[in-house]
């Protein structure tokens, strides 16, 4: 497929999102948050000083991807976190069973090992900031694909971004089409 066969679906992807936001106004609100840092702290900070002669080579440079590779890269890294917390309790559960075992202690069932540390582990998820991973991880997604200018030509933000979010925001009729122009997507 040719990025002219794709750019079509992508931008009904696009579309797709947009109305999904349209319908979540907290969700417009995070992403203008975090869109707002990087516009008003970020980007000043990385600026060398204006005028000399490699300001406009650097700002040619951040223009050509790098915010939506920073922000694919968080996304992704985020999501693998994410996955990492949610076998946080079966990584503990082995643990004790094999300390248990190895320390020659009484034996405890194995469901009553599980149990315990889900209900422990799910009151301390509700005091961490992990119980919002997934909604940073969606903000971080659609800031990407909102401000790349050619996610069909951007496989970060197609594979960690754009993918994803059609599963969560696009319709049947754009699931389609994204499966027509990347066979390799699971939407």
């Amino acid at each position: 497929m040719t990025y002219k066969h794709q750019e079509p679906g992508v931008d009904l992807a696009v579309a797709d999102i947009v109305d999904w936001l349209a319908q979540r106004p907290q969700v417009v609100k995070d992403v203008h948050a975090v869109g707002d840092v990087i516009v008003k702290e970020v980007i000043g900070a990385l600026d060398p000083p204006k005028g000399s002669e490699d300001w406009k080579a650097h700002r040619r440079r951040l223009l050509d991807h790098f915010w939506c590779d920073l922000l694919a890269a968080l996304a992704a890294t985020l999501s693998k976190v994410k996955r990492w917390y949610d076998d946080v309790p079966d990584l503990v559960a082995r643990a004790i069973l094999e300390c248990r075992e190895r320390e020659r202690r009484g034996p405890i069932s194995e469901a009553l090992v599980r149990l315990a540390v889900k209900m422990v582990w799910r009151s301390l998820g509700e005091m961490a900031f992990a119980g919002q991973i997934d909604a940073c991880v969606r903000v971080l997604r659609i800031l990407a694909v909102l401000i790349c200018p050619e996610p069909e030509r951007h496989p970060a933000v197609l594979r960690a971004c754009l993918e994803p979010l059609a599963k969560e925001t696009a319709s049947e009729v754009t699931k389609e089409r994204l499966k027509q122009v990347f066979p390799e997507f699971a939407v």
